[in-house]
């Protein structure tokens, strides 16, 4: 018999990030394994697995392992308690198990069955590629959801490319790709694999991690994509894979460049997108003689932009501007980089070195 308490609060916060692994349809459980040092929930799905550690755990009276079937963790979720303050006693045996709470109600499940060895032990890593803030890593998912394609049959796609020889992170579609810098993120191991991670698969799951406090590390070998700390790890198999020659692109010489306020891009951007969203018509942009407008044809409408620096020989260029208001909404500065080489080629637009943005025509 298995027997341990923990708080509600971390069962809740356990079961939703669970609840977010897509599981095989012959493994839809969590297991919960006893152990000396404390307990640990994994969930297994397609191609991942999560492993959390419950801090909170204690009393332990024997180490042993039961499997929580999904329903189950729902029907728990549910009880009527102070998710602050109270506790929950787990009971388990070979068959059932029970959950107590503090006010004397309980819950007997049947345990779910496996005649399966997926299930492991939580793997060690002492290493990590990069480090991030979980709020800061949340950041990071969410703009560069906004890059890959959920529906679009190249899997390459659906994930973001953690390029350590480049101390980026890339995600791309048909018409935009953003790069993170990630050079002060990192930590100084050579060597180590670059790696796909699928987004698309993973996303529900990072943001049900990243809501915690602490730090986030990353993690790559030949097979997986590893996110972890001290109480929890995300193993996901990485998207085999090779990835677009996006630096063919991005790490050419640029020969124009233009500063401009980045708020009224944005206000400018908005508002084309309103007018020309049905219509299927570019902001056109004119850079010359030390001034930027931007202009909609179809809306009669032209705004000069705030600039401090224009260099090189511009011509107009149109851009859509649905992809340019997406890409005013994740840079930071106030004053942002236009680079180009000529008006039919991608256009690069920066802030001061953390995201960079790069936009076909």
């Amino acid at each position: 018999m298995t027997e341990f308490n923990m708080s509600f609060k971390e069962f809740k916060a356990i079961a939703k990030s669970a609840k977010c692994i897509k599981p095989y349809p012959i493994m839809d459980a969590t297991m919960v394994d006893a152990t000396r040092d404390g307990v640990v929930f994994e969930a297994i799905g397609d191609g991942h697995e999560l492993w959390k550690v419950a801090k909170s755990a204690t009393a332990i009276n024997n180490t042993g392992r039961f499997f929580i079937p999904t329903d189950a963790l729902d029907l728990i979720c549910k009880l009527k308690l102070k998710a602050t303050q109270d506790t929950i006693r787990f009971v388990a045996d070979n068959d059932t198990f029970t959950v107590y709470t503090m006010n004397g109600k309980k819950i007997d499940m049947a345990v779910a069955r496996f005649e399966t060895d997926s299930f492991g032990p939580m793997p060690k890593i002492n290493e990590y590629c990069a480090r991030f803030g979980m709020k800061d890593f949340a950041t990071m998912c969410d703009n560069m959801s906004n890059f890959v394609d959920a529906s679009n049959a190249n899997r390459v796609m659906q994930g973001i490319y953690f390029d350590w020889k480049k101390s980026r992170v890339v995600a791309l579609e048909g018409h935009k790709i953003i790069m993170r810098d990630i050079a002060d993120n990192m930590s100084k191991l050579d060597g180590k694999e670059n790696a796909i991670f699928n987004l698309v698969n993973n996303y529900k799951v990072v943001k049900s991690i990243t809501s915690e406090a602490g730090k986030i590390n990353v993690y790559t070998d030949k097979k997986y994509v590893y996110l972890y700390n001290d109480s929890f790890m995300l193993r996901t198999r990485a998207i085999d894979a090779v990835y677009f020659q996006y630096e063919q692109i991005i790490d050419v010489p640029y020969t124009l460049t233009a500063r401009v306020d980045r708020n009224q891009m944005s206000d400018i951007a908005d508002y084309d997108y309103s007018v020309l969203k049905n219509v299927e018509a570019p902001m056109v942009f004119d850079i010359a003689g030390g001034k930027v407008t931007a202009r909609s044809d179809k809306a009669r409408v032209q705004d000069q932009i705030y600039t401090d620096h224009v260099s090189g020989e511009w011509e107009e260029f149109g851009l859509n501007p649905q992809y340019v208001k997406d890409t005013m909404s994740i840079l930071n500065d106030d004053l942002i980089t236009i680079h180009g080489v000529s008006y039919k080629a991608p256009f690069f637009f920066s802030d001061g070195g953390t995201y960079s943005i790069l936009l076909l025509p």
